[in-house]
């Protein structure tokens, strides 16, 4: 026996050993492999008795195959000794992980041989195995069953919701770098073979995108300490600006500190990124560091709750650390706001939408009566705002061109009865009035409210029909501002109708549409960044799933059992592909027999 079969049967002996000690855990692994239909799944239960012979010297060993020792045998499987001219035989890799042919048979040695392999008695039950997935096998045996080769499901983590781009989006305008910055487009961009934009994607809220970064860090890292004297390293492409103020990635953050951009962190909500603000701060203290790499003013406008909790304490120690006007339109901090009256500055606490704001205001404006915003005031949506606006003596200081902006319902009531009025005028007297009493509709056109789109909708039906002479002569606030919409989450339909027209416009009427400024067209860039582009398949039973795996820095996904690798070198994005057409639903099909069983390929 040499080398290379002694080898051979130390790993044969370590499965064996294997399935003894994780029988409950393995039992399906082969049907796993091989995609058998669960209904039809078999679970070998093995009885092994160990057997010691007398050696015989003319004698070879003939150990058992792979797929022998690791698949169900059939329940006629007979016992037949080995001949004496017997030799060492060569398990195949392609046997290790399929299932015996119908004429496979156990082949033990003679009692005269020096070494024996246990004698197997197999009982093959027909039962319904459970739900598994390689997440629960352990790492050994993925290791050494799999040779590897599917180690990437093991790292497996994060699955991606199926969201498919609503009918009437025009798939080939879309930017594929503003896509990246969307949530809901990562399983949109995994069917396209495009290179992923490192700096977009740091910006991404979405969990898998920040697995991706991470994913991405750590073979740089790998690739650093792997690379020789000489060799070029692609350097990290990740926007680490735009990750400090993604709320999502605290976790990426704290294990990269020195990468921080602490001018973005201050505007991050999450609490885990206030504690790094808050451990950078002890540090700062404890090294007696003159200059603070925290942007105060951008702080104090910061709305989490432990970020009130530092700033009530900075107040102790250095108040002029605290801005009175980012203070004062923070809405988690009017109880600060109460125990320090003179941070308060009426102007900007007529933005702040918290509702205790308001009574805070009015005691404030006792002492200073003319420290009070109008337009702010007008654009707030909190209730108590409006309560104040709609008092009889505040009614003549509401200005309708902030109302616009809005959301709330009682003030869309205002905008509905003065859109009423302005139809009525003549268009020497609707230019007679001022802009901020009438509808500034590039405000609008930014409002989220559902009747605000009701409200631009009727909008844009007018402008439709208007001369390009008459339309060109609205000014701004006049009109539409496409450009706003296009980012609306709320205006999505509107936006289908806008796309409708100017294709037809393009078609018909080229002239016109060459005419368009900007803000008076779609804008793809912005419409690519809008959630609601992408609509949610409920009926997804199966998520794609990104994994993790080492040797080059690219990013794998997983959906049902075809894998995919992409290129992710920075270059120009690729066109999508047409969508394709929608087939009829297949029948159901018969469950796959046992007798004719699929091998799994190795790479």
């Amino acid at each position: 026996m040499d080398k290379g079969d002694l080898v051979r049967l130390k790993k044969l002996n370590f499965l064996n050993n294997t399935i003894k000690k994780n029988e409950n855990t393995i039992k399906t692994t082969f049907s796993i492999l091989t995609n058998t239909p669960k209904k039809s799944r078999m679970v070998l239960q093995p009885n092994t008795s160990d057997m010691v012979h007398q050696p015989n010297t003319s004698a070879m060993i003939s150990p058992p195959k792979t797929s022998d020792m690791l698949s169900p045998p059939k329940a006629s499987a007979r016992v037949s000794p080995p001949k004496a001219s017997a030799r060492v035989s060569q398990p195949k890799t392609s046997d290790m992980l399929s299932p015996p042919k119908a004429s496979a048979r156990v082949s033990p040695p003679k009692a005269s041989a020096r070494v024996s392999q246990p004698k197997t008695s197999a009982r093959v039950l027909q039962s319904k195995a459970p739900s598994m997935s390689f997440r629960d096998l352990n790492i050994d045996t993925i290791r050494h069953i799999t040779n590897y080769s599917l180690w990437d499901l093991y790292n497996s983590k994060y699955e991606l919701v199926e969201y498919r781009l609503v009918n009437g989006i025009p798939e080939d305008k879309l930017n594929m770098s503003s896509l990246f910055q969307n949530k809901n487009a990562l399983y949109y961009l995994d069917k396209l073979d495009v290179d992923i934009d490192w700096e977009e994607l740091s910006n991404n809220t979405n969990p898998a995108a920040i697995e991706v970064l991470k994913e991405e860090i750590r073979l740089y890292k790998e690739e650093i300490k792997k690379a020789t004297r000489g060799t070029k390293v692609e350097s990290l492409r990740i926007d680490w600006k735009k990750l400090s103020a993604n709320p999502s990635a605290v976790t990426l953050l704290k294990e990269n500190k020195t990468k921080i951009n602490w001018k973005s962190l201050v505007t991050n909500t999450n609490s885990g990124a206030i504690d790094l603000i808050r451990l950078k701060l002890e540090e700062e203290e404890k090294d007696k560091k003159k200059e603070s790499d925290i942007d105060w003013k951008i702080f104090s406008a910061n709305e989490s709750p432990k970020a009130i909790v530092l700033l009530r304490k900075e107040m102790l120690k250095n108040p002029q650390n605290v801005y009175n006007i980012e203070i004062s339109k923070n809405s988690e901090a009017i109880e600060l706001l109460k125990d320090y009256p003179n941070k308060i500055s009426g102007e900007a606490l007529c933005a702040n939408r918290a509702e205790g704001a308001i009574e805070l205001l009015k005691k404030h404006l006792i002492l200073k009566p003319n420290d009070i915003n109008w337009f702010a005031l007008s654009s707030n949506p909190s209730d108590s705002a409006l309560d104040f606006l709609l008092l009889e003596e505040n009614k003549g200081n509401i200005k309708l061109g902030s109302m616009s902006k809005n959301t709330n319902s009682r003030a869309i009531e205002l905008l509905k009865k003065q859109i009423e009025y302005e139809d009525e005028l003549s268009t020497k007297d609707y230019n007679s009035i001022s802009v901020h009493n009438k509808i500034d509709w590039d405000f609008l056109s930014s409002n989220t409210n559902t009747e605000a789109i009701k409200l631009l909708d009727r909008k844009m039906k007018k402008e439709q029909e208007l001369t390009q002479v008459n339309y060109d002569n609205l000014s701004i606030k006049a009109k539409i501002n496409w450009l706003k919409v296009s980012s609306n989450p709320s205006a999505i339909e509107l936006i289908k109708k806008r796309i409708k027209y100017e294709t037809e416009l393009s078609q018909t009427n080229a002239d016109r549409y060459n005419a368009l400024s900007l803000n008076e067209m779609i804008n793809y860039g912005e419409l690519s960044k809008n959630p609601s582009i992408f609509s949610i398949v409920t009926s997804n039973t199966t998520n794609r799933q990104f994994t993790r795996y080492g040797g080059t820095r690219r990013y794998k996904v997983l959906h049902q059992t075809n894998v995919s690798r992409r290129r992710v070198s920075k270059g120009s994005p690729r066109k999508p592909t047409a969508p394709r057409k929608p087939t009829a639903p297949r029948k159901p099909t018969a469950p796959r027999k046992l007798t004719t069983p699929r091998k799994t390929r190795i790479r």
